[in-house]
């Protein structure tokens, strides 16, 4: 349910694989104004678990511009609104956000 996936056209970022879940950060909006979304999806069926950090997007046309990094459960990925996005791997809840001053990744 929901809107559906982004079309690989529209990948901001390479894949990451962890487990039996595949991450990966999109334009998921046709609206060119709309930014990016970091989905995880299951592997096997395609399904998406969550969606980062809505359906439609970041605020300010903001770009998730790294890979996203899984590590003891928690995703890093940078973004050009400078910041590094620390994220619960298993529900995508924010667990912080890390002002870098400049854009991260790119």
């Amino acid at each position: 349910t929901g809107v559906p996936l982004a079309p690989a056209a529209a990948a901001a970022s390479a894949p990451t694989v962890a487990g039996d879940t595949v991450y990966y950060a999109a334009r998921n909006n046709p609206d060119p104004n709309a930014g990016a979304v970091l989905f995880a999806v299951d592997v096997k069926t395609g399904a998406r678990r969550w969606a980062y950090p809505n359906d439609y997007g970041m605020r300010d046309k903001g770009v998730f511009l790294t890979a996203p990094v899984i590590h003891e459960g928690r995703i890093y990925i940078g973004a050009s609104d400078g910041n590094l996005y620390v994220l619960d791997a298993k529900n995508g809840r924010e667990i912080s956000k890390i002002r870098t001053g400049g854009a991260v990744g790119g």
